[in-house]
């Protein structure tokens, strides 16, 4: 099975123990090739969606998010002012 496929599932029919594990494997162990921000995106949203079971899990995306932008580096092409 496609690994892309493989992660959808974990994040779309899991339970909230599986979406647990997954999350913790894919944000924070630095194990594995790191999901890109538009996917933790995309998984934040529809965990959003599947309601309070999985709220946390949404929370622990958007965290990993915050914690992206801030130490993602800074395009060198920016001016000082950011433009």
């Amino acid at each position: 099975m496609d690994q892309a496929i493989a992660l959808s599932v974990v994040i779309t029919e899991g339970t909230p123990a599986e979406v647990d594990s997954f999350l913790l494997a894919a944000l924070w162990t630095g194990k594995g090739r790191a999901p890109s921000v538009q996917q933790v995106i995309e998984w934040k949203r529809f965990l959003q969606q599947r309601g309070d079971d999985f709220a946390s899990h949404a929370i622990a995306c958007f965290y990993w998010l915050r914690k992206d932008q801030f130490t993602r580096p800074r395009n060198a092409s920016a001016s000082p002012q950011g433009r």
